[in-house]
């Protein structure tokens, strides 16, 4: 973990599928979540747009859908870093979030979730 950042990051490395705003609703591309935060997740995407996806809204949906259970979680892009062809690393900061949803990605991170 990097002590510079305001919270701890929890290493994840589920997979799962984002959808990206303005794009039709069964778009989906897969990707997998790196890290998790209460402030936010990093995940990588193989995605033709790369950095220009900075300050869009994303949601990201894992693990898939015929697990019991489904865990979506949105925000705005914030950062993007190409990792060589199409893929990319993006940051996504979690914005607006209710007490009760703080606690849930805490548990997120702390429980080292996997898909």
């Amino acid at each position: 973990m990097d002590s510079r950042r305001r919270v701890p990051r929890h290493v994840a490395g589920w997979t799962g599928s984002c959808h990206i705003d303005d794009e039709p609703v069964d778009k989906l591309w897969e990707c997998r979540v790196l890290d998790i935060s209460e402030l936010g997740l990093a995940i990588l995407l193989q995605h033709p747009l790369g950095v220009q996806l900075i300050g869009r809204r994303m949601s990201v949906e894992s693990p898939t859908a015929s697990t019991s259970v489904n865990i979506r979680l949105e925000g705005d892009v914030r950062n993007a870093v190409p990792v060589g062809d199409d893929a990319i690393r993006l940051g996504i900061e979690f914005v607006g979030l209710t007490e009760l949803e703080q606690t849930v990605v805490r548990a997120l991170g702390i429980l080292n979730v996997t898909g």
